[in-house]
């Protein structure tokens, strides 16, 4: 009734979505994991015909098997669940086990209310933009000056589904597209379903599907195909292709917790693009290393305007002659973060680097010819980073740097001092010094519901006199102070001393133990994992296989039962690379040492 009268009035509120439960989040009926992947050549985009292979054999595939082939659509997963036949949630992907509602905001002409099938049901899909509505309307240009228009589709649908204001026309420009169609029994049993069944249910889009036989010289064929229809047919942003078993094999085949065994994600080749360098800025580490950041004249990357990329090292900075004027040649690693490729003109000079700390003013030393380092250990730029990697431990989020960076400087700069206190509100940071506002809000709010914590998250809260702790050696100690099996092979004495029996290091951690327990924080300690151990050295980026960190990816490898220690190339008994085609250093050394040289989803088989 309300929306027929504002409609008669001509009220611009029917314009506008209401906005919805920020906090609510609600449960997948079946995880929603990521896909497995293999990347194209990187250099030549030739597809990964070896890979392919490898994935065919070990899901133990016959060459007449008809496999389905989809495009990979850059977009937003949406999980819609439909209980007794009607849609009930429409939940984003969140962390796979939880996620947001935007049920209300989909058009409702592109999504069926209802479907045939009474029984629960969730059908998986992609929300993406049409590129020429996109590129028309929202496609932020390097000359745009306003914050109103934006530089990636994706990012911007993710933005309009979350925003309060967004229009009725805004979200009905968002295709909804069905890619997976599966059934939940009351036991919690996954039934699989070809997703032709749904073509009556009342879908108004479809992704693109091909089925072919399981021969490499099909596979080829298909990827050259999905190759030129993204970039002359397709409408959408894609980035590779999806290639499934069919829905009959897909039980017996099975998932992990991170990705359907029964498909995979094929990539195609990084788009990259050539821009001047403008200048460079420096980034300060918790061990006192500096990280340059190129600044670059504004190009599109991929969908993306960019403007900085990682330097790396002081040394590749001096050695490749990157100052002012270079041209260089962009990828997104991962498809994420802008990485330097190459240099194709170098400039003259390389750009002046300091000589003393912009924090403290201490003279810079050049460690093994690499890095450019402050070695003052009360240096506030070294202090003021390894504060926000401790509070980084504790997973909350939309808190930014510069939000822990105030908070440091209010002299708030020891967990210790908040955690499980009952006296903790905004009132108490505002107090003492800190900004009223959304962000302080949510800080306090996800600050109070933590009741419990890892014994890895507790050592990572503290810097032991000065000494920072890297993600290994906080495992082993983490180990040792839980009594498991631990070792303190290659790393740091100085620093692993101050963990021994009575030292400093080991009572401040078990007394902060005690001190949470008593504010009733369980502190989980480690378990013993008497499995296989593997040594690996990682490198290269985790991300193109789903993983956003190399302690995601080792933690994962913790979850499925391994003893994992990481080491290097020498003591390794895997090279864990994201790219088998690299020429790097660490390859060839694993090469000629003839260690295992094997990709990031390769203890997922």
């Amino acid at each position: 009734l309300l929306e027929k009268e504002l409609v008669e009035a001509n009220s611009v509120v029917i314009n506008i979505v209401g906005a919805f439960d920020r906090k609510a989040k609600h449960k997948h009926m079946t995880p929603m994991v990521s896909l497995d992947k293999i990347q194209a050549n990187k250099e030549t985009g030739e597809a990964p015909v070896l890979e392919f292979n490898e994935w065919v054999n070990k899901m133990g595939i016959k060459s007449d098997v008809l496999l389905q082939y989809e495009q990979k659509l850059d977009g937003n997963a949406i999980n819609i669940i439909y209980i007794n036949g009607k849609a009930d949630k429409a939940l984003s992907r969140g962390d796979g086990e939880l996620g947001f509602d935007y049920l209300k905001r989909l058009n409702k002409e592109q999504i069926p209310s209802e479907i045939p099938n009474k029984n629960k049901v969730e059908i998986r899909c992609e929300a993406v933009i049409p590129l020429s509505i996109f590129n028309e309307k929202y496609l932020k240009n390097s000359s745009d000056d306003e914050g109103a228009k934006f530089s990636n589709a994706r990012n911007y649908v993710a933005g309009i589904l979350r925003n309060d204001n967004s229009t009725r026309e805004q979200l009905d420009e968002i295709h909804v597209i069905p890619v997976e169609y599966r059934e939940v029994s009351e036991d919690g049993k996954i039934i699989y379903h070809n997703i032709d069944e749904i073509k009556n249910f009342g879908f108004k889009h479809f992704d693109k599907l091909v089925s072919i036989r399981a021969t490499a010289s099909d596979f080829e064929k298909q990827f050259n195909f999905f190759e030129n229809f993204r970039q002359n047919v397709s409408g959408y942003k894609i980035d590779g292709i999806v290639i499934k078993t069919p829905f009959e094999y897909r039980e017996t085949i099975g998932e992990t917790d991170h990705h359907p065994n029964w498909a995979v994600a094929i990539k195609f080749k990084p788009e990259n693009s050539s821009t001047k360098t403008l200048g460079l800025e420096l980034k300060i580490g918790k061990t006192g290393n500096f990280t340059p950041v190129v600044l670059l004249e504004p190009v599109d990357l991929d969908g993306s305007v960019v403007t900085k990329a990682s330097g790396y090292n002081y040394k590749f900075i001096t050695e490749n002659l990157i100052g002012e004027g270079a041209i260089v040649t962009l990828v997104k690693s991962g498809d994420i973060i802008p990485q330097i490729i190459s240099v194709d003109v170098m400039a003259n000079t390389p750009f002046e680097m300091p000589t003393k700390c912009p924090h403290c003013g201490n003279e810079l030393k050049i460690v093994n010819d690499t890095h450019l380092n402050c070695d003052n250990v009360e240096c506030y730029g070294r202090n003021l980073y390894r504060f926000i990697s401790s509070m980084d431990a504790l997973n909350i989020d939309g808190v930014g740097e510069a939000f822990l960076e105030k908070l440091y400087d209010c002299g708030l700069n020891n967990p210790m001092m908040y955690i499980g206190q009952d006296f903790i509100t905004s009132e108490f940071f505002i107090e003492n010094g800190m900004k009223e506002g959304k962000i302080l809000d949510n800080f306090v709010e996800n600050l109070n519901k933590i009741k419990k914590l890892t014994i890895e998250q507790v050592i990572s809260l503290f810097s032991f006199d000065k000494m920072s702790l890297g993600g290994k050696t906080t495992r082993e100690v983490a180990k040792k102070l839980s009594g498991v099996s631990y070792s303190f092979f290659g790393l740091e004495k100085d620093v692993v001393s101050k963990f021994e029996d009575g030292c400093v290091g080991e009572k401040a951690v078990r007394e902060a133990i005690e001190i949470l327990k008593s504010r009733g924080i369980e502190v989980e300690m480690m378990k013993e994992k008497p499995t296989d151990t593997f040594k690996v050295c990682l490198t290269g980026s985790p991300k193109p296989f789903g993983f956003n960190t190399k302690k995601e990816f080792i933690t994962f490898l913790e979850s499925k039962g391994f003893s994992v220690e990481e080491t290097n190339v020498k003591e390794c008994q895997y090279l864990v690379t994201d790219d088998l085609s690299s020429n790097s250093s660490k390859m060839k050394d694993a090469k000629n040492k003839k260690k295992n040289i094997v990709q990031y989803d390769y203890f997922n088989k």
